[in-house]
């Protein structure tokens, strides 16, 4: 039980740095948005990997990536690691 607590606070912490990382976001594509995107977090940051990421998953079936992942990355990055982690901490 004690390790699901400290896994809430990782994901606490990964969710503060997605929010601050919003700001290269902000910065490299002139967003007027106020709530970005995981998969535009992910694309400002690390371009290349997202793409790998793409190909190895259509590779092992195709429908993985466009139902299931980016249905998880159109939420914001934070409230993707924040929501899990505040319950960790709260229950455990």
């Amino acid at each position: 039980m004690r390790l699901l607590y400290y896994v809430g606070g990782v994901f606490l912490i990964v969710a503060f740095f997605s929010a601050a990382a919003e700001v290269l976001v902000h910065s490299a594509r002139d967003k007027t948005q106020m709530i970005v995107a995981a998969h535009d977090l992910l694309y400002t940051i690390w371009p290349s990997g997202l793409l790998i990421l793409q190909i190895r998953l259509e590779n092992i079936s195709p429908h993985l990536w466009d139902p299931w992942v980016l249905s998880m990355l159109s939420m914001p990055a934070w409230a993707r690691f924040g929501l899990p982690g505040f319950i960790f901490i709260t229950l455990f």
